[in-house]
């Protein structure tokens, strides 16, 4: 009889032993997936970031966009006035932005000017952040083409679930909402975005981390602002005129 309790036993704890260690590897593997689906939020952020910061950086004053593209307003509120920077929204999430800017870095003053806007569309889904659900959103860039249209032209990932853009005017004060003449001579970005980890979606698990968020920024100063006309680009010519967003935003 003592044998057979003492096999009982051995088996009892060999049970929880085997079970302790299958916990342990499914937590190690749920953690690995949490890491890699961080790290692609995380790096689809800085890429989009980097080409957000990129066209902010080259962006051109009215009288550039005008020389080159010719007719040309960021958007058509507010009458006839030509704007260097349109930027709509509120003051904790930005609706779209728009602005002109060289459609290749990398070819200094030969580069041709290109209209872009960014702007935040739904995806239709939805992620849990600290126990609220949120929205998610994907910030699409649009350039404007000589067919008098607005194409799509690379974005954000779908996981976006707050962008904001403040453009600082002369005065040094923050313009989330408006249209400027001038250039900002600075504007502060940032960008957040979540995303649920796989067993953060089955009722019965929790995930390992309370939710996976990037939130990354960064403050763009733009070289064209206040530039003297010795150090306007010479006009591109033969472009052709680039309408403005049809209604009160890009398509």
């Amino acid at each position: 009889m003592a044998f057979l309790l003492d096999h009982l036993a051995a088996a009892i704890v060999g049970a929880i032993l085997l079970v302790s260690l299958i916990a342990i590897q499914i937590r190690g593997r749920q953690s690995a997936v949490e890491a890699t689906v961080r790290h692609q939020v995380e790096s689809h952020t800085t890429q989009f970031l980097h080409t957000l910061q990129r066209d902010l950086e080259n962006a051109r004053t009215s009288r550039q966009a005008r020389a080159a593209l010719g007719s040309y307003q960021t958007d058509h509120l507010g009458g006839p006035t030509e704007r260097a920077f349109g930027v709509h929204g509120t003051p904790t999430q930005t609706d779209w932005i728009e602005f002109v800017t060289v459609g290749d870095p990398t070819a200094g003053f030969s580069s041709p000017l290109v209209a872009v806007a960014y702007r935040m569309e739904p995806t239709g889904t939805q992620t849990v952040v600290n126990g609220t659900a949120r929205d998610l959103y994907r910030v699409v860039r649009y350039e404007a083409t000589s067919a008098g249209t607005w194409a799509p032209r690379g974005g954000s990932s779908d996981t976006v679930i707050g962008f904001r853009v403040r453009a600082l005017d002369a005065n040094g004060q923050p313009v989330v909402d408006g249209r400027l003449r001038d250039l900002p001579g600075r504007v502060e970005i940032e960008v957040l975005a979540a995303t649920a980890a796989p067993e953060q979606r089955s009722s019965d698990q929790a995930a390992t981390t309370p939710v996976g968020v990037s939130r990354q920024g960064a403050t763009v100063r733009i070289a064209a602002a206040g530039a003297s006309a010795g150090a306007l680009p010479p006009p591109q010519g033969g472009a052709p005129g680039i309408p403005r967003p049809p209604g009160t935003h890009p398509p």
